[in-house]
């Protein structure tokens, strides 16, 4: 595994959530890119469905880990994401540039 010597580069991002409500969650999603992929790692403490907001570059497709199952094509600009998310688990999404 590679370990960058300086933490400023390692290309993370934060990823905010809200919950059903609409009220931001204790805990942040993160983002990490390398090349034409996209890995969002988006955390529940609790049973719920949350929302995130993702800027796709370009047209993405996009795909739950967790579950192997494609949340479809998406161009380019801002999408909200809305996913259940059972307790104390994570959702892992894959964007794919096409």
């Amino acid at each position: 595994a590679y370990a960058c010597p300086d933490h400023r580069e390692t290309n993370i991002l934060s990823v905010p959530l809200t919950d059903q409500t609409g009220v931001p969650t204790a805990l942040r999603g993160y983002s990490r890119s390398s090349g034409r992929n996209t890995i969002c790692v988006l955390p529940a403490k609790e049973d719920g469905v949350y929302t995130c907001t993702l800027s796709l570059q370009g047209t993405c497709r996009l795909t739950d880990l967790m579950t192997g199952c494609s949340l479809g094509t998406y161009p380019a600009g801002e999408h909200t994401l809305t996913l259940p998310t059972p307790e104390n688990r994570i959702r892992v999404i894959l964007a794919e540039l096409c």
